[in-house]
């Protein structure tokens, strides 16, 4: 009984998250974590004069301590930062949401809004699977299909146009939503009228870009997946959201190079999807030649470019993935270090005591 009560109380206190407080707490927070940036500026730049004079009284190991110190507040200033951007990327949320209902004079109505975004992106995934997976179908239908893509494409700007019309920062919306305004350019079908030489190849590379309609589906199903706050503690960590991005862009990009490079060498791949599953198990797996083998000097080339990326991207997921996973632990060997570390201080000045009493 104890163990369900607690379990009980654990999950409700657990389950609130920062998009539940209200405008006037995040930015009572935001300014609670400046002041805070503020008091480790003070207490950096009293260590920089500390340091100074005991440079110049030749006091090596105070200096060392000082440079050991500023190290850790340095670390404590980019982890408010961080948790700063956090903040204000909820906060501008929260507004847009708060002027979004005052608009349509209800939540309900805006949830209603989404849901029917969510909806014509589905509604446009499958008719783009639908195309990517019959590759004959005949110019009427496809002409249809880009004109129904198109007038989705026509309610996605709106709805990003007004939102950012609405947002209280022009800048953050921007930055956050720039997926939303390139997955939602109308782009042209892959019509008859485009088969011929090298268009085709183009007409086939912009089927692979209106791929990208994907990511709007997973933004908008993350906004309504309950429990993403643990996702995003991942994903807010900085090294691995840029291995993750520089590793999108590898991929895709390898893909397309290893497209253009090796078709006309001969046995090369046959199409834009194969290149991009060639380029996705060399840059995860390292390559075994079992899809590919690349023909040119230029495909292999590339090869050890996308060999040495997946290294590296495998290298910083686990070593991040480990720095969570350990993070309590981490903390308790740091403390243990300022323990050690101010006995340390604490001998020392006694041994400097004992020897001039000498």
């Amino acid at each position: 009984m104890i163990k369900k009560d607690f379990n009980a109380i654990y999950k409700s206190i657990s389950s609130v998250s920062m998009h539940q407080f209200p405008e006037e707490t995040l930015r009572s927070m935001y300014e609670t974590f400046s002041y805070k940036q503020k008091e480790l500026l003070d207490e950096l730049k009293i260590m920089e004069k500390n340091q100074k004079e005991n440079l110049d009284a030749h006091d090596g190991l105070q200096v060392e301590n000082f440079r050991v110190k500023a190290k850790k507040v340095q670390s404590q200033f980019n982890e408010i930062e961080d948790e700063k951007a956090r903040i204000w990327k909820v906060l501008q949320e929260c507004i847009l949401k708060d002027r979004l209902i005052t608009r349509f004079g209800s939540s309900w109505l805006v949830n209603l809004k989404e849901t029917f975004i969510m909806v014509l992106i589905l509604f446009v995934l499958s008719l783009l699977f639908y195309d990517l997976t019959h590759p004959n179908l005949s110019l009427e239908i496809k002409r249809l299909f880009f004109f129904i893509d198109t007038g989705c494409c026509i309610i996605f700007l709106t709805n990003f146009f007004y939102e950012l019309r609405l947002a209280d920062s022009k800048k953050w919306y921007w930055k956050s939503h720039i997926i939303d305004l390139v997955t939602s350019i109308p782009l042209p079908a892959d019509l008859r009228i485009l088969r011929t030489g090298r268009v085709l190849r183009l007409a086939r590379l912009v089927r692979l870009v209106r791929l990208l309609r994907i990511l709007r589906l997973f933004r908008i199903i993350f906004f309504f997946w309950k429990g993403m706050d643990q996702i995003s503690k991942v994903l807010d960590v900085k090294l691995m959201k840029k291995s993750f991005f520089l590793a999108i862009i590898v991929l895709v990009g390898g893909g397309v190079i290893i497209y253009f490079v090796e078709s006309g060498a001969g046995k090369g791949v046959s199409d834009i999807n194969e290149s991009i599953w060639w380029s996705f198990t060399t840059l995860v797996t390292g390559g075994f030649a079992d899809i590919h083998n690349p023909l040119t000097g230029a495909g292999r080339i590339l090869t050890v470019i996308l060999i040495i990326a997946g290294m590296i991207v495998v290298g910083v997921f686990t070593a991040t993935l480990t720095s969570i996973l350990v993070g309590d632990e981490s903390e308790e060997i740091n403390s243990l270090k300022d323990e050690i570390n101010n006995k340390m201080n604490k001998l020392d000045k006694k041994i400097s005591k004992l020897i001039k009493e000498r």
